[in-house]
C-alpha cells in the first residue's frame, strides 16, 4: 500500500470545480496554462480545443501534422461529453488533459520539455514581486520543496536551488527533466494519488521546518490550505491564475502564499472578488507581514480604501468615508458614497436602483450570496457633455488599462459604446468567401457601421441609430441611411446621388448591405449575394479599399460596393496591377469619403458636428418607444436588424425580446445626456429586455426623449475614472477575460469628463 506526503489541510473544499460554474458562461470556457477549450452552449459538448504547446511542437517540426491531429481528436473524443468532468477541479482537469497529451505525443513531448528546460528563460515580476518573502522562507526553513510545473522555468529553479544549497532539498518535476537536476537534491515522485511518502520530509513538515517554492501558474491555485509557506513564480495566462492574482495582461509575478491560506474562497469568479494576491501585495508593501495575521473582515474594516477599487489591486484615493462591519455593509456604503461623490458635481447626477420582476423599485440587496431575479441598473445624467469623446481601447486591453495610459486628471464617467466586429464574426466573413480569396479581409475588429471622427468618414450600412456631438456640446440622435456622396480613390473622384444607392439601373451604383433586406428570412451563416455583374466593382470596408474586380463581387456585411461602368473605371485600373480572375492589386490605394448629411439634418447643422457614430438600435425616438403600439417589428425592419447581412455582424439576434446585460445612451428633453447600464447574467441581476429598458428609463428620467441601445452582453458596463484610475459602477457579467463585477476587454468606450 502506498503512502503519500501530507502537504495540505483536510479541508480543501474551495478551489474551482466545474460544477460550480455550470449556470455561468465560464462553464463553456476553460483556459489553464497552455490549454483552451470551448464548449457549445447548446448541447454542452466540446466545440474547440487548442493546445499552445502542441501547436509549437508542430510548428518546430517536433511532431507531424498526423500526430497532432490524432492528439486533438483523442482529446476531443475523451472530453466530448464534458458534463462527466463536472466534479473535477481546475488542476485535476488540466492534469487529466496533460496525461492524454503525454500518452499520445510520448517521447516527442519529453524532447520538447527538455528543449524548453534548456532555454534561456526568465521573467520580470512586474505584477507582484515578493522575492523578499522567498528569501525569508529559504533562510528560515530547514528543508525546501521545489516544484516545477513548467519546464521553461527550470533555469530559474536551479538558481534558487543554488541559493538554498545549505538546506535539505527535495524536487518534484517531470520525469524527463530529472537528469538536469543537481546531484545533491532528492527527487520526489508522484502518481494519481499524490506525492509518494518520504519519512524524513514528512517529519520536517510536521514540525514546520519546510518551505515550498513552485514554478508555473498551476501553483497559484494548487497552493491553497497548505501545511507549509509557499512561493509561486508565474506568468498567469490561464483564467483561474489571472483571476486569483488580479493580473490580466501577462504580468509576471512572485507570490507569497501563507501556510493555511486559500485565496480561491475570496475570488468566487461568478460573484465579486473580495481579496486577491494583488491587493494583498499592496497591503504587504505598506504594512508588512502583519496583514497575513488578519482575517478578511478585519482587513475591510481597517483598510477600506484598498477595497474600494478591488479590481485595480491598489489603494483608492477617492474621498470616501467607509466604516463597515461586514462586506455587505461595505458594498452598500461604497455605492452610497459613490452616488454622493458623483452627484456633488454640479454637472452630474448618479442613480443606482433595483427593479423587481414586476418592475417595482426595491431596495438594493448587497448580500453577495443571495440570488436576485430583478434588474440592477446604474445610470448617470450629465447636463453639459461638451468634452465627451469616444476612445478606442488597445486590442485585448480593458478600459482600466486604457485610462492608466491616458492619465486624465479629474473625474469622468465611462461606459462601453456601440457594436464592433469580433474575431468570431470576422471568421464567418472570410469563411463565406473561401472560394474568393481576394475578397477576404481583416474584418475581425473595428467599429461597425457609420463613423465620422478626426475628419474621416465611413459608410452607414443600414439605417441604424446614430449619435453625434456638435461643437456646442449638444447631441443629435438620428437614423442614418446612405444617400449621395463622393469617394476619392488615389486622387480619382466618383460621385453618386441618393437614387444611385442599391440601384441596378444607374451608371454609377453604390450597393450597401441594406440591399439584402428583401432576404430577411435567409440563413445568416450561409447567405451570400453577388452584385455588379459585368462591371468594375470596388469593395470598401470602413476606410479602406479592400478589393477591385472586373466582375461580380459578394456584397460585404461591413462595407459597400462602388460599382462602375468599364470606361468610368479605366483611370483607376491603370494604377492597379492585375492579379487574375478579374481582381486587381489594391495595395497603396488611398481613400477619402465625403457623404451628404443625414436625412432631416441641414448642411449648416451637420457642419457643426465634431464626431458621429452609428449602428445602434433605437429604443426611444422623440419620446415614442420601440415597444409602444406596433413600432417594434416596423422599426426592426426599417433599421435593418432582420437583414441577413446585418445578422452576420451580430453575435446574437438583436431583434429578439430577451433579457441580457445592456447599455443605452440617450438624452432628455432639456438636452442632458443620459447613460443607463442594466447589469445581467449574475447573481445580482438578470438583465433586461428592450421593453424593460424603456420602462426603467422613463421611471428614472421621465422627460427622456431619445434612447439608443448600445453593445451589451459581457461588454455592458458603467464606470468612473478618477485621476486616471477606472472603477466599475455597474456589475458586469463574467467573461473569458474578467470575473463577475469586473470590466472586460472591449473595443471602444464613451467617456464624459464631469470635472
Amino acid at each position: 500500500m502506498k503512502s503519500y506526503l501530507k502537504l495540505t489541510r483536510e479541508d480543501r473544499s474551495c478551489g474551482y470545480v466545474r460544477e460550480a460554474l455550470r449556470s455561468d458562461i465560464l462553464y463553456g470556457y476553460c483556459k489553464t496554462c497552455d490549454i483552451a477549450i470551448s464548449v457549445s452552449r447548446k448541447d454542452r459538448t466540446v466545440a474547440r480545443i487548442s493546445d499552445d504547446s502542441a501547436e509549437r511542437m508542430l510548428a518546430d517540426g517536433m511532431i507531424t501534422k498526423e500526430l497532432y491531429d490524432r492528439y486533438i481528436q483523442t482529446l476531443t473524443n475523451d472530453l466530448y461529453h464534458i458534463d462527466s468532468f463536472d466534479g473535477y477541479s481546475s488542476e485535476t482537469f488540466y492534469g487529466h488533459i496533460a496525461s492524454i497529451r503525454a500518452g499520445v505525443l510520448g517521447r516527442s513531448l519529453d524532447e520538447y520539455k527538455l528543449k524548453l528546460a534548456k532555454s534561456d528563460y526568465s521573467f520580470t515580476p512586474d505584477g507582484i514581486d515578493q522575492s523578499e518573502k522567498k528569501n525569508s522562507i529559504i533562510n528560515k526553513s530547514r528543508a525546501i520543496i521545489f516544484v516545477l510545473n513548467e519546464a521553461v522555468m527550470l533555469g530559474m529553479m536551479l538558481g534558487d536551488i543554488r541559493l538554498a544549497s545549505q538546506k535539505e532539498i527535495w524536487v518534484l518535476c517531470d520525469h524527463s527533466l530529472v537528469g538536469l537536476l543537481p546531484e545533491n537534491v532528492k527527487v520526489l515522485t508522484k502518481d494519481k494519488g499524490g506525492i509518494l511518502y518520504d519519512e524524513a520530509l514528512q517529519s520536517h513538515i510536521d514540525t514546520g521546518d519546510v518551505g515550498m517554492i513552485t514554478y508555473g501558474e498551476l501553483g497559484l491555485t494548487y497552493c491553497r490550505g497548505l501545511l507549509v509557506d509557499a512561493i509561486v513564480h508565474a506568468v498567469p495566462v490561464g483564467y483561474y491564475a489571472q483571476a486569483v492574482t488580479g493580473l490580466w495582461s501577462g504580468e509576471g509575478c512572485i507570490v507569497y502564499v501563507p501556510k493555511g491560506f486559500d485565496v480561491t474562497k475570496y475570488v468566487p469568479l461568478t460573484q465579486k472578488t473580495r481579496l486577491n494576491y494583488s491587493i494583498l501585495y499592496s497591503l504587504w508593501l505598506e504594512y508588512g507581514d502583519m496583514i497575513y495575521e488578519k482575517d478578511v473582515d478585519s482587513l475591510y474594516r481597517q483598510y477600506p480604501s484598498y477595497f474600494v477599487n478591488v479590481y485595480s489591486g491598489r489603494k483608492s484615493e477617492l474621498p470616501l468615508d467607509i466604516k463597515a462591519d461586514s462586506i455587505s455593509d461595505f458594498d452598500r456604503q461604497l455605492d452610497e458614497g459613490l452616488r454622493d461623490y458623483l452627484s456633488s458635481f454640479e454637472n452630474a447626477e448618479y442613480k443606482s436602483a433595483y427593479f423587481d420582476e414586476k418592475l417595482e423599485m426595491r431596495d438594493i440587496c448587497y448580500d453577495p450570496t443571495q440570488k436576485q431575479n430583478g434588474i440592477l441598473v446604474q445610470a448617470v445624467k450629465v447636463k453639459k457633455a461638451e468634452k465627451a469623446r469616444v476612445i478606442s481601447c488597445e486590442k485585448g486591453k480593458t478600459p482600466r488599462h486604457t485610462f492608466e495610459k491616458i492619465n486624465d486628471t479629474g473625474t469622468g464617467i465611462v461606459s462601453n459604446f456601440l457594436f464592433f466586429m469580433t474575431p468570431k464574426l470576422g471568421i464567418l466573413y472570410n469563411d463565406l468567401r473561401k472560394d474568393r480569396l481576394f475578397e477576404q479581409a481583416d474584418a475581425a475588429s473595428g467599429h461597425l457601421d457609420y463613423m465620422l471622427s478626426d475628419g474621416k468618414e465611413t459608410f452607414p450600412l443600414f439605417s441604424k441609430a446614430c449619435i453625434a456631438m456638435k461643437n456646442d456640446g449638444r447631441f443629435l440622435f438620428f437614423n442614418h441611411r446612405l444617400g449621395g456622396g463622393r469617394v476619392t480613390v488615389s486622387g480619382i473622384d466618383f460621385v453618386w446621388k441618393a437614387c444611385d444607392v442599391n440601384s441596378d439601373d444607374s451608371a454609377i451604383r453604390v450597393y450597401a448591405p441594406s440591399y439584402a433586406s428583401k432576404d430577411r428570412d435567409a440563413d445568416r451563416n450561409t447567405y451570400r449575394i453577388a452584385v455588379g455583374e459585368g462591371r468594375i466593382n470596388i469593395v470598401i470596408l470602413r476606410d479602406k479599399v479592400t478589393c477591385i474586380r472586373n466582375g461580380d463581387v459578394l456584397l460585404p456585411s461591413v462595407g459597400i460596393v462602388l460599382s462602375l461602368e468599364q470606361n468610368a473605371a479605366l483611370p483607376l485600373l491603370e494604377k492597379c496591377a492585375p492579379l487574375g480572375e478579374g481582381y486587381y492589386d489594391v495595395s497603396g490605394l488611398t481613400l477619402d469619403v465625403s457623404l451628404d448629411p443625414p436625412e432631416g439634418i441641414t448642411p449648416d447643422e451637420w457642419n457643426k458636428v465634431i464626431w458621429a457614430y452609428g449602428g445602434g438600435l433605437t429604443l426611444i425616438r422623440n419620446g415614442d418607444g420601440l415597444c409602444d403600439g406596433d413600432n417594434m417589428n416596423r422599426w426592426f425592419d426599417e433599421e435593418g436588424w432582420t437583414n441577413p447581412l446585418s445578422r452576420q455582424t451580430q453575435e446574437s439576434n438583436l431583434h429578439s425580446l430577451v433579457k441580457h446585460p445592456r447599455t443605452a445612451i440617450g438624452c432628455t428633453g432639456d438636452g442632458s445626456l443620459v447613460i443607463l447600464v442594466f447589469s445581467g447574467r449574475t447573481w445580482r441581476s438578470t438583465g433586461a429586455d428592450y421593453s424593460e429598458m424603456i420602462t426603467v428609463a422613463r421611471r428614472l428620467f421621465p422627460n427622456i426623449k431619445y434612447l439608443m441601445n448600445c453593445d451589451g452582453g459581457g461588454s455592458a458596463m458603467l464606470g468612473m475614472v478618477h485621476e486616471g484610475n477606472f472603477l466599475e459602477l455597474s456589475f458586469p457579467s463574467t467573461s473569458s477575460g474578467s470575473c463577475a463585477g469586473q470590466v472586460r476587454p472591449i473595443n471602444t468606450v464613451f467617456y464624459i469628463p464631469i470635472e
